[in-house]
């Protein structure tokens, strides 16, 4: 037999904050994976890369920063990670290490990073680099929304101010993992990536 027992306002409303406190929460999937090989060093301290992420993503909806860092590289080890982790704040990220090489591999490291953001249900993915701004900073993914969306194929890029010529720094989207499988082959060099991805489409 059940019996209901009446409680005051006030101890009702205490229940329903701990029941809401204690039921499973949910976790948005990310939806920006914004791409970031890091190669550590006193020109690029991760405060500054990590205020300029946080500037121009902070106010992009269900972003997450991918880091991708050399796994010997002392100075991340040492001084840099913490760092990071202090300059990033509360926005999410992952950090993956890598086997080096010579020479470096921004590219296997874009890839490899890419397609984790895929596999954690992004939809865009923005490759950047450790030295990059956009302008304006609070509304510029959203101009690159209204010019692609997540189920088009397709890529855009920001205009580089050092050479309007060129497509740095491309952003695709899961449609193109979708039809793909990868952000690009491997036989693609350092030189070559962000080109590759532009005249694609």
């Amino acid at each position: 037999r059940r019996t209901d027992i009446a409680l005051p306002s006030d101890q009702r409303e205490l229940l329903l904050q701990v029941r809401q406190a204690l039921a499973p929460q949910q976790l948005e999937r990310p939806r920006v994976g914004v791409i970031v090989p890091v190669r550590c060093s006193r020109e690029f301290p991760p405060l500054k890369w990590t205020k300029q992420l946080r500037r121009c993503f902070e106010q992009v909806r269900g972003v997450k920063v991918y880091i991708g860092v050399d796994e010997d590289d002392e100075l991340w080890q040492r001084d840099h990670e913490s760092e990071a982790r202090r300059g990033l704040d509360d926005l999410p990220y992952t950090l993956c290490e890598f086997a080096p090489s010579e020479p470096a591999a921004v590219c296997r490291i874009w890839a490899s990073l890419a397609r984790k953001a895929f596999d954690d249900g992004c939809s865009y993915f923005v490759l950047w680099g450790d030295d990059v701004s956009v302008e304006p900073a609070d509304r510029w993914f959203s101009q690159v929304e209204a010019k692609l969306s997540a189920s088009e194929l397709g890529c855009v890029a920001p205009r580089d101010e050092s050479d309007p010529s060129l497509a740095t720094f491309p952003i695709v989207t899961m449609r193109h993992f979708q039809v793909y499988g990868r952000l690009f082959p491997k036989e693609v060099g350092n030189q070559d990536a962000d080109p590759y991805l532009f005249e694609l489409y």
